[in-house]
C-alpha cells in the first residue's frame, strides 16, 4: 500500500498568534507545518529540509521577507520553492515588490482563514505544473 506524504508548508513569522493561528488553519486542511520564527532560523533549517512552500512574513526581526525570498530563490537548491508573502501592510507597491522579489503570491494580514488553504493549495498546484513544462 503506498501512502503519499502531506505537503509540507514552513511558515516564516515571528508573531506567535499569526503562525499559530496559520499552523491551525493548514493543519486542519491536510497540511504539515513547520515554523520559524527570523531569515537565520530559516537559513538554518532550509540546509536539512525542503518545504513543499513557504509562507513568508514580510516584517521579520533580522531581515525583511523580500530579501529573504530573494535569497532563497537565488540558491539552486531552494530556487524551486514556491513563497507566499505575508504582510499586514496592504500598500500596491508592497504587491508589487514581493513579485519582483520571486513570490508566488501575496497575502495581506489578518488571513482569511477561508481562503487561506485555498491560496495554498493553488500555488502548490501552479508549481507542480511548471516542474513539468
Amino acid at each position: 500500500m503506498e501512502t503519499t506524504e502531506k505537503p509540507l508548508v514552513l511558515i516564516v513569522e515571528d508573531s506567535r498568534t499569526n503562525s499559530l493561528l496559520a499552523t491551525m488553519v493548514l493543519n486542519r486542511s491536510g497540511y504539515r507545518t513547520e515554523v520559524v520564527r527570523s531569515g537565520k532560523e530559516l537559513r538554518a533549517r532550509l540546509k536539512g529540509c525542503r518545504p513543499d512552500l513557504i509562507v513568508m512574513d514580510i516584517q521579520l526581526p533580522d531581515v525583511d521577507g523580500f530579501t529573504l525570498t530573494r535569497a532563497v530563490k537565488a540558491a539552486p537548491d531552494t530556487a524551486g520553492i514556491p513563497i507566499i508573502a505575508l504582510t499586514s501592510r496592504a500598500r500596491e507597491e508592497d504587491a508589487s515588490s514581493a513579485g519582483y522579489a520571486g513570490c508566488d503570491d501575496y497575502l495581506i494580514k489578518p488571513l482569511n482563514l477561508a481562503t487561506f488553504p485555498e491560496t495554498v493549495a493553488a500555488v502548490l498546484e501552479r508549481a507542480a505544473r511548471s516542474e513539468f513544462v
